[in-house]
């Protein structure tokens, strides 16, 4: 069964996994409405709460199954959803603009079949609209009531920062949470998006936590297919490392590879977004959650997936500069 956690420093409680619902549309490479029906199901049964969704999937269908499946019991869930891109609506239905916030929030609730939203992001950053008027935006709807927290996804630290400066001097509502892309073959998000959120007591909600299936091994088809021949040398090995020790356990690569990413070093901090084609896929993934790794585990995981952390954090973290910050003394002192 699932534990529950804190949105960062809100009081919104959520489930310690989300469940992604990006395959709920209908489609050749996505699950019928049957199977996502019992999917959700499964999820709910094992205490899951928080559900992930936005209207780029299939057009907005997922939204619409997502609406259906809870409309007797919406109070039970958290739903996030989303805003800012579309595939083929054109520029006039794009951007992070306030018009396009407003506009694809109220087309969201009437897919959704409800009167609020429980977590709205802005999709990926848009470079040509001011994050002051995001935010401004942001806090007119949750005084509106038709949405309950916000959140950024897919934007850079340094931008999330001036967002949360401008909310707490502006006195809007701040920001509850970001998403991210994090997993045991992309783990770059630890640079800076990880410990900014950290500090400024932001929830951290990943997405892609098995790389895209990558790390799971699935028979999978075409979508996942392609993932594997783009990968690289290195996510290879990574994945083969998750395979061994897999083997070793008798669990899924599935199962290990989440539980390794929560023994990373910001993996206390994260809500993994869990996906799954079948029930019997999602039980298999959440296994993860009673899967205890040994101290040798995590750091066969950690070497293999271990990346250059940049500039400046490679000179940081150098022996030299680590000594001139303590006056050549050769102290060690940890934050």
């Amino acid at each position: 069964m699932m534990r529950y956690k804190r949105l960062g420093r809100t009081g919104l409680r959520v489930s310690e996994a989300a469940l992604g619902t990006m395959n709920f549309v209908n489609s050749d490479w996505g699950i019928d409405s049957a199977q996502s029906r019992k999917v959700l199901d499964s999820y709910a049964s094992a205490g899951g709460v928080f559900l992930d969704t936005a209207p780029i999937y299939s057009a907005g269908e997922s939204e619409r199954l997502v609406g259906d499946f809870i409309k007797s019991d919406r109070d039970h869930f958290v739903v996030a959803t989303k805003y800012g891109v579309s595939h083929a609506d054109g520029i006039m239905k794009s951007g992070a603009s306030r018009r396009e916030m407003i506009r694809s929030v109220e087309a969201s609730l009437k897919r959704l079949e409800t009167d609020r939203i429980d977590l709205l992001y802005l999709h990926w950053w848009d470079e040509t609209c001011g994050i002051d008027e995001v935010m401004r935006t942001f806090d007119d709807l949750v005084r509106s009531g038709k949405v309950q927290y916000v959140a950024l996804s897919n934007t850079p630290a340094w931008i999330v920062s001036r967002a949360q400066t401008l909310a707490e001097t502006g006195d809007w509502t701040p920001l509850a949470a970001i998403q991210v892309e994090f997993n045991l073959a992309q783990r770059a998000a630890e640079r800076d998006l990880l410990p900014m959120a950290r500090e400024l007591g932001l929830g951290s909600v990943v997405w892609g936590p098995l790389a895209g299936g990558l790390l799971a091994r699935p028979e999978g088809g075409p979508r996942q297919k392609r993932r594997d021949a783009q990968a690289t040398p290195e996510a290879r090995r990574i994945a083969d490392v998750v395979g061994e020790l897999a083997e070793k356990h008798r669990v899924a690569p599935a199962s290990l590879a989440l539980a390794g990413l929560l023994r990373m070093p910001f993996g206390n901090d994260v809500i993994p977004i869990i996906g799954a084609s079948s029930r019997e896929q999602l039980v298999t993934n959440l296994e993860y959650l009673e899967l205890a790794l040994e101290d040798e585990d995590v750091r066969s995981l950690q070497e293999a997936s271990k990346s250059a952390r940049g500039v400046p954090h490679d000179m940081l973290a150098s022996p030299t500069i680590r000594n001139l910050l303590v006056g050549g003394s050769g102290q060690s002192l940890t934050p």
